[in-house]
C-alpha cells in the first residue's frame, strides 16, 4: 500500500486534547483516523496504533499515555519493519528532530475510509 507522505508532520497536534466522555472520543477518532497499524505480538506493550493522515498516533490499544501523540515517520512505515517515530528534543535552546526505531514489527497497515 502506498502511503501519502506529503502531509507528514513533526510535532503532535492532539496529545493534549481532552474529551467530555468516551462517546465524544469515539466520534472524534472516527473523524480523524486514517490508518490502523498492527504489530507482531512479541510481548511488547501495544499491538495496534490508530494514526491520523499526518502520522500522529491518536490511540494505542495499551499504554496510550505513552504512545498517543507520537509521530510516526510515514516514509519508513512498512510491513516487516520496526516502526520509526520522530521525536523532538531541545538541545542548547534549539529544537532537533530525532528518529527512533522501536522494535514493534509492523504486521499490517490498514487504510481507513473517510468517515463523517
Amino acid at each position: 500500500m502506498k502511503i501519502d507522505t506529503s502531509l507528514q508532520k513533526i510535532t503532535p497536534e492532539y496529545r493534549e486534547v481532552k474529551f467530555k466522555d468516551e462517546q465524544s472520543f469515539k466520534d472524534w477518532l472516527k473523524r480523524k483516523a486514517k490508518y490502523v497499524v498492527k504489530f507482531v505480538d512479541n510481548g511488547q506493550d501495544c499491538l495496534e496504533w490508530v494514526l491520523d493522515e499526518c502520522g500522529e498516533v491518536l490511540n494505542a490499544n495499551l499504554q496510550a499515555f505513552v504512545w498517543n501523540g507520537k509521530i510516526v515517520d510515514l516514509g519508513r512505515l512498512k510491513i516487516g519493519s520496526g516502526v520509526v517515530c520522530i521525536d523532538i528534543e531541545k538541545y542548547s535552546g534549539l529544537l532537533k528532530h530525532k528518529r527512533t526505531e522501536y522494535d514493534f514489527v509492523v504486521s499490517a497497515i490498514i487504510k481507513l475510509k473517510k468517515r463523517k
